[in-house]
């Protein structure tokens, strides 16, 4: 039963004003309608809810795909660079990394050994204790030789205490022609020593190239 929203009144069916205070009753919607109501506002939220959890569930996927594929690329870019990198530590030309000057340097340093000996020098030259210091400047050669040709396979053969010892017989090279030229003592062995001299400043600044 129906009561009146003002007075309180018992209203029968059907009343559209209450009898008592003339109050205009509200049309109460039958069952039927409630209940379609009712499931059409279930049915509105169920959808919205199942188009929220496909949206966030595929932003989900997207984002995991994304830094799965930054991942692989960024691997690949690490493999293609460490590929390079070793492919240029390796030596292009292994076992040719010794300059040529080198060979003219040993053949100048024979050709000044053999001169030494020619002269009567060959014990000063042994000893290394020849006035003008030709014995140092050939076992200089020799030891310079040897550091280069045990490095020959590597990419830079001239190492730091090749040129050092190489800066060493320049300056006693140096001495050497000084005192010939002021000595006006200036022989075939002194036109070698020139030779050397060039060569020395050669590989100092080239040898590696």
């Amino acid at each position: 039963m129906a009561f009146c929203t003002n007075c309180g009144q018992s209203l029968g069916s059907g009343v559209s004003f209450c009898p008592s205070c003339g109050t205009r009753v509200a049309a109460v919607p039958p069952e039927s309608k409630i209940r379609g109501y009712k499931e059409k506002m279930f049915k509105g939220a169920e959808q919205r809810l199942k188009t929220t959890l496909q949206g966030q569930a595929r932003s989900a996927a997207q984002k995991v795909f994304s830094k799965a594929a930054g991942e692989a690329r960024r691997q690949a870019g690490e493999a293609i660079s460490e590929s390079f990198t070793s492919k240029e530590a390796v030596p292009q030309n292994p076992g040719k990394g010794v300059s040529g000057w080198i060979w003219i340097f040993l053949l100048l340093s024979i050709f000044l050994a053999l001169l030494s000996g020619v002269s009567g020098d060959l014990a000063f030259v042994v000893t290394g204790i020849l006035a003008y210091g030709i014995g140092r400047v050939l076992i200089l050669s020799a030891v310079i030789l040897l550091l280069v040709l045990a490095r020959k396979n590597k990419p830079k053969p001239m190492n730091w205490l090749a040129k050092i010892l190489l800066l060493g017989q320049i300056l006693l090279l140096t001495w050497i022609l000084y005192n010939r030229i002021m000595g006006q003592y200036f022989d075939l062995s002194a036109l070698v020593m020139a030779a050397l001299l060039s060569t020395d400043l050669k590989l100092l600044f080239n040898g590696n190239k």
